[in-house]
């Protein structure tokens, strides 16, 4: 089932209602300040409140970061007194892009994993943050292995934000909360209008599809050349986007989670219509092979990128999937999976999904116009790309 149309000051919201289209005010999450201070309500239900706008904010991972950036766009680092370190092991080229304009990111504290059982509460603590934004995978983590219940002991506020698990729902609410928490409300609507107004440009074509009509089938491979061979997405992230732009998640008939693996037997005899892979610069990453993934970003070169496509259909035995002989074959921005951003992907999906109904949807053009609207650097590189046909 596809989402109707939604109006600029509505959108699709509730992480324990994931698929279904419920209307609600573009501010319903972003709460007005009580006398005590500022209360907001996070994806998982729980009551955030601050005294006032939160200064000293610890960033659990990356999702975080590229939210902050926008919200402080003139210096994202202003109120960052720790953050996870996988911008820079995880996608070099966003990393080298901040550390450029803001070389004092590369004093910021370094922290582990939230969720791991051997993380330091204590480093965090010692910080005295009024403020920490944790990924909602990262909170199930830390909630299982006991840390958020040192952090709520200690009387450290903590919100949760999901730009990874269901963002579709997630993404407008997630980026109030943090708008509201920060002071930077007005620029937190603004991007939920962006946000909304383009997405709203898939669902209503979408909707217009014929229902009985057959429809496109697509296999997303997570990370080539970094992750095991068959990671992909099931009933979330990029594979509920495969879905909300008029395709078919292929692997969901074998996943039955948001990320999971299909067995790569099982992937050399699919029948999928299109190969999308994702990809980024891992060179920091330090347990891959350069030329084995495929680096996407501010960095990267189509001659370099249709190289590394190539290597990773023969590193996967793929030559002979219909998708590849067809040349229906894509790749794009690995961060979008995890990023405020991820309405980009949505209509790059759907473009290669339905081309002729897309054609002058044009996701470069939105994603330059969200940096030059939000964000401090400057656009360039490549963030989605085609293969080009083989001799």
């Amino acid at each position: 089932m596809f989402n109707s149309s939604l109006s600029r000051r509505k959108f699709v919201a509730g992480a324990a209602a994931v698929g279904v289209a419920t209307p609600l005010s573009r501010s319903v999450f972003a709460q007005t300040p009580v006398a005590e201070g500022i209360t907001v309500t996070d994806v998982v239900g729980r009551t955030v409140t601050l005294p006032g706008a939160a200064e000293r904010v610890v960033i659990t991972s990356r999702t975080g970061f590229y939210t902050i950036a926008m919200l402080d766009r003139d210096n994202p680092f202003q109120r960052v007194v720790a953050w996870n370190d996988d911008l820079r092991t995880t996608d070099k080229d966003s990393y080298d892009q901040y550390l450029a304009m803001f070389p004092e990111a590369a004093d910021l504290p370094v922290i582990g994993s939230i969720g791991a059982d051997d993380f330091n509460t204590e480093v965090i603590l010692d910080l005295n943050p009024d403020l920490i934004v944790i990924d909602l995978s990262g909170y199930n983590g830390a909630k299982e292995v006991g840390t958020t219940d040192i952090l709520e002991a200690a009387g450290i506020q903590f919100v949760v934000v999901d730009f990874r698990e269901h963002m579709l729902e997630n993404t407008v609410p997630s980026v109030q909360a943090l708008g509201r928490l920060l002071d930077r409300l007005d620029v937190a609507l603004e991007f939920s209008d962006f946000y909304l107004a383009e997405t709203n440009k898939v669902y209503d074509r979408v909707a217009a599809l014929d229902p009985e009509a057959p429809r496109p089938s697509a296999f997303i491979q997570r990370a080539p050349g970094v992750a095991d061979t068959g990671l992909t997405f099931g009933a979330g992230n990029f594979g509920e986007f495969i879905d909300r732009a008029g395709g078919i998640n292929w692997a969901e008939q074998y996943v039955g989670t948001v990320h999971g693996t299909v067995n790569p037997e099982q992937i050399l005899v699919g029948d999928f219509d299109v190969l999308i892979m994702t990809g980024a610069n891992w060179s920091d990453n330090g347990s891959v092979e350069p030329g084995h993934f495929i680096s996407m970003g501010y960095e990267a070169t189509m001659e370099a990128i249709q190289t590394e496509i190539e290597q990773v259909i023969v590193d996967a035995n793929w030559q002979d999937l219909p998708a590849v002989v067809e040349n229906n074959v894509h790749t794009i921005w690995h961060q979008f999976y995890i990023s405020p951003y991820s309405f980009i992907a949505l209509q790059q999906f759907a473009k290669w999904l339905h081309p002729d109904l897309f054609e002058d949807v044009d996701p470069s053009a939105n994603f330059q116009a969200l940096h030059e609207r939000f964000l401090p650097i400057e656009y360039k590189g490549i963030f989605f790309a085609d293969r080009e046909t083989q001799s």
